[in-house]
């Protein structure tokens, strides 16, 4: 259950530990899941490359947004096609 009081002044939970709040960990206490969870996610971007041609409009330019992460604005528009 999400508790936003755990990043409060009074708690701080999430500067108990400086790999407490990374996705799969850090450190020596890394997730096991971790390698799979890469192997799994080149699997689908294989499967993707292989079986789509993809492309984006001839003049596209990248809006990007700074806000938080680094990500394109419009949400990227590309065009998938089967191959």
């Amino acid at each position: 259950m999400f508790d936003p009081e755990r990043f409060s002044p009074e708690r701080a939970e999430d500067k108990s530990h400086r790999f407490a709040w990374m996705p799969f960990g850090g450190g020596v206490h890394k997730c096991i899941g971790l390698y799979f969870g890469q192997m799994e996610i080149k699997t689908i971007l294989h499967h993707l490359l292989r079986g789509f041609e993809w492309s984006v409009p001839a003049d596209y330019r990248i809006p990007m947004d700074y806000s938080a992460l680094p990500v394109p604005a419009d949400k990227l528009p590309v065009t998938l096609r089967r191959r």
